[in-house]
């Protein structure tokens, strides 16, 4: 079973034909779109997949599940966002059930569950079910629940490396829990974060803050690197506040935090340690000299190097974001957000045309633009 919210799909690059032939198991799919004529090109408008109904799609539900707003992605998905409440039994993400194609830029809101009526009850997350393929500058707030296997961002992993990207949503379930990946299987995952509690139920185990299971038994080199957990974590046994169970990855961690202060009672890794799982606690983690002095790469400093990941909230008290996700209108310079140097910008653009400043629309800087431009400033961003 398929429940949704009124899912919405926007800016997504997607070929109408493909979408609905994912969707042929279903007996009744809508799929309502501004300009029906237009295939394969990126619209700007809103793709809304507004009635599924998988009524006859029970039968192979317990074999195929991969159900999300997109149930499979061979494709590129770039630029997207997904919001709804998502079930079924296997393969549940809150945009993509089963991905093979490369992801960026794209997220996820609302609720991912695993339904209780089925024998088969495993990955789910956040963004993706099951994920083959890389996944770049994406993130997921969806809450996720329900048995084994499930992530902030994705549910299982398998080969497939993820990079900058995150989750804030709580994950909850019974085995392999994680609050960015539930399984990664011989994957790296590199300047990412999860803020997410991940709770297990019952006789919960492997369970961890970052990731649940974590296998490299066929000694990649894919490394879990420059990466940090923040939420409360909670289980029976192999419990960690970085990740639950690690399997044959001696060397293939590098520079990843916990918060000692959510989890005083956990280890960074539930069944062994790691010189480079450290632990850190809350008000050490809002602070950039906790991971500047372990080699993360941070705005404003060159030391670590100059491709600038990372970055400390401007003008209020938090853990580091990625960089990408500074997409803050009135922040021109990128000096930690919309500060006074930016003011200077707006100034000597004012009452003059400036489309690469412009914040309200396709004329001069005025009071319009002032008015966006300090709100952000006043609410610290």
């Amino acid at each position: 079973m398929l429940l949704l919210r009124e899912p919405v799909v926007s800016g997504l690059r997607v070929d109408i034909s493909s979408l609905l032939r994912w969707f042929a198991f279903a007996s009744a799919v809508t799929a309502v779109v501004k300009d029906e004529t237009v295939q394969t090109k990126l619209v700007e408008d809103v793709y809304r997949i507004e009635t599924m109904s998988h009524v006859s799609a029970i039968a192979v539900e317990e074999q195929y599940g991969q159900f999300g707003i997109v149930s499979r992605n061979g494709g590129q998905d770039k630029d997207c966002h997904f919001d709804g409440n998502v079930s079924g039994y296997v393969y549940i993400g809150g945009a993509v059930g089963y991905n093979q194609g490369d992801i960026s830029y794209c997220s996820s809101s609302g609720t991912v569950t695993i339904l209780p009526t089925s024998s088969s009850r495993y990955q789910a997350g956040g963004l993706v079910g099951q994920n083959r393929s890389m996944i770049r500058y994406s993130h997921s707030s969806a809450f996720v629940s329900g048995a084994e296997m499930m992530g902030g961002l994705v549910g299982d992993n398998y080969f497939a490396d993820i990079i900058e990207c995150y989750a804030t949503g709580n994950v909850s379930g019974s085995i392999r829990l994680g609050g960015l990946v539930g399984w990664n299987h011989m994957s790296g995952v590199v300047n990412c974060y999860a803020r997410g509690n991940v709770t297990g139920t019952g006789n919960a185990a492997v369970i961890g803050g970052l990731l649940g299971y974590n296998d490299h038994s066929y000694g990649t080199n894919r490394k879990i690197e420059n990466s940090y957990a923040t939420g409360i974590v909670s289980g029976s046994a192999s419990v960690g506040g970085l990740l639950g169970y690690d399997y044959k990855s001696e060397g293939n961690f590098e520079n990843c935090i916990w918060n000692s202060t959510a989890n005083p009672a956990l280890p960074g890794i539930g069944n062994a340690t790691d010189p480079e799982v450290m632990s850190e606690t809350s008000s050490n983690m809002t602070l950039e000299p906790a991971f500047t002095s372990n080699d993360w790469d941070f705005a404003q400093e060159a030391v670590n190097g100059t491709e600038d990941i990372w970055h400390m909230p401007y003008m209020a008290v938090g853990f580091p974001e990625l960089w990408w996700q500074r997409d803050i209108p009135g922040d021109w310079i990128g000096m930690y957000g919309v500060g006074i140097e930016d003011y200077a910008v707006l100034g000597d653009s004012w009452m003059n045309i400036n489309a690469e400043i412009n914040l309200s629309g396709p004329d001069i800087i005025d009071f319009e633009d002032l008015v966006i431009f300090a709100e952000n400033y006043l609410a610290g961003r």
